[in-house]
């Protein structure tokens, strides 16, 4: 089968890893996929079986976003793709659109609690064969306004090549993502600035709008000598296997998935307490409150003094890559089978 998936770029993040992990995987069974974004830096990463084709779908300009659906409409005829899945709010609408010129079924991903709760911004979502949901959180918290055909398919990750074999004291800390306000990097390092004392080190890896103001930050509170800005990695496996903990202070997620690759590496993490790493943890009562400075110095003041260990977290259900696109493959030729019986059944009573 042929699989148009859509998204706004292929930069870094937790999105963009899951379209990577997703196309690779479907590519791998046998079906051709084409990836169509703004492009960046995981276009590489692709495999034999899949395409990139840039498109502006990343802008939430009406003609920009007529003009992409008309580009993937046609593409879609012309080639015979069967399915066109969308993730994200714009290319929902690009979808929505390049579903009815060509007669084409589509499906989106819902992978975050967003903020904007306007109904009209989520009309494809209501409008689409199936909305696949992240979590049972996201799901429960943008409710009516994606419709009621959800299902929830948990994001996977590739298999792991070893395990954690950090150590600890000194403390080498490590955070992973994009550098944004959701992701709360700039919490943990204002905790970080009061624990001067302690012997740590802190190596943040991703890149993003707010990465000048981070830097601006660490050289007034003289912290340059202890955090250092390594910019996009491809491959976070060795960061985290050489760590000591990883902070994750994000203020929501959809997935977590940096989260849930070093439960799988065994790397011990201090997390925040969002209803999507409640639901994704086994035992959640070393979670820190999402956004509060103050909670974060305190739990990593307990940790580097050595009144409490280091969190090991363990997930609460399977991880497995396989098992995603499997789930997701079924969804998919479940919802062509049901548009082109539904197409059949038009021609024969005509």
């Amino acid at each position: 089968m042929k699989f148009i998936e859509i998204l706004p770029e292929l930069e870094e993040g937790g999105v963009e890893r899951h379209v990577l992990w997703l196309s690779n995987g479907l590519a791998r069974r046998g079906h051709e996929v084409l990836v169509v974004s703004a492009g960046g830096k995981l276009e590489h990463a692709l495999v034999v079986g899949t395409q990139s084709w840039h498109l502006p779908v990343h802008y939430k300009n009406p003609l920009t976003v007529l003009y992409s659906a008309v580009r993937i409409a046609s593409a879609a005829r012309r080639e015979g793709y069967d399915l066109i899945h969308a993730h994200s709010r714009v290319p929902a609408w690009v979808a929505l659109l390049a579903s009815k010129m060509a007669g084409v079924p589509f499906v989106v991903t819902l992978h975050v609690r967003f903020g904007n709760r306007s109904a009209l911004v989520y009309k494809p979502y209501r409008l689409a064969s199936r909305v696949i949901c992240v979590s049972e959180s996201a799901r429960s918290a943008m409710g009516e306004l994606v419709g009621d055909r959800t299902v929830v398919i948990r994001n996977g990750l590739p298999g792991v090549r070893g395990k954690w074999r950090g150590k600890y004291p000194p403390w080498k800390l490590l955070f992973v993502g994009r550098l944004s306000h959701p992701k709360g990097i700039d919490v943990a390092l204002r905790a970080l600035s009061r624990l001067k004392s302690y012997d740590w080190t802190l190596d943040v890896v991703g890149d993003g709008p707010l990465r000048k103001e981070l830097e601006s930050f660490v050289a007034e509170e003289g912290l340059k000598g202890r955090v250092f800005f390594h910019g996009f990695c491809p491959d976070v496996e060795p960061w985290m296997k050489g760590a000591s903990l990883l902070l994750f202070p994000s203020l929501y997620e959809g997935l977590p998935l940096t989260l849930a690759q070093s439960i799988q590496i065994g790397l011990p993490a201090l997390a925040s307490d969002i209803p999507e790493v409640r639901e994704m943890t086994v035992e959640p009562s070393s979670l820190v409150p999402a956004g509060d400075a103050k909670a974060w110095e305190e739990a990593l003041k307990g940790i580097f003094s050595g009144a409490a260990e280091p969190p090991r977290l363990k997930a609460s259900y399977d991880l497995s890559l396989d098992k995603m696109v499997d789930k997701t493959l079924a969804l998919y030729e479940e919802v062509v089978f049901t548009a082109r019986a539904a197409g059949s059944g038009r021609s024969s009573s005509c």
